[in-house]
């Protein structure tokens, strides 16, 4: 969140997929690739279907900021942030909270 309010477009991008990444590893979502480990996020049941093209748009980001160091707009990047945010709740958050509740 501070990369993109100082207007750290690079290192929000790599953040963001470095988020994804980290959530497919503490999830034990195995896979070749981050593309695959995504697909396995949507077929183990952690996301819909519709966030899977989402969360490989941030993927791409990702890949494009840390090797050809080339950034996005802030406001693509802030959207991803929102996405990560929503994905965060959804796998951890409202299961523990579902956990509390029964």
């Amino acid at each position: 969140m501070d990369a993109i309010e100082y207007d750290l477009k690079l290192l929000a991008g790599i953040g963001l997929r470095t988020l994804v990444e980290a959530i497919c590893i503490n999830q034990k979502i195995t896979g070749r690739n981050l593309k695959g480990k995504i697909d396995k996020l949507h077929s183990e049941g952690f996301i819909s279907a519709n966030k899977v093209p989402i969360l490989h748009k941030l993927r791409e980001i990702g890949n494009l900021d840390a090797h050809r160091i080339k950034s996005l707009f802030s406001t693509v990047l802030e959207n991803a942030l929102e996405i990560i945010n929503h994905l965060l709740r959804s796998v951890y958050l409202i299961p523990k909270r579902s956990k509390r509740s029964k």
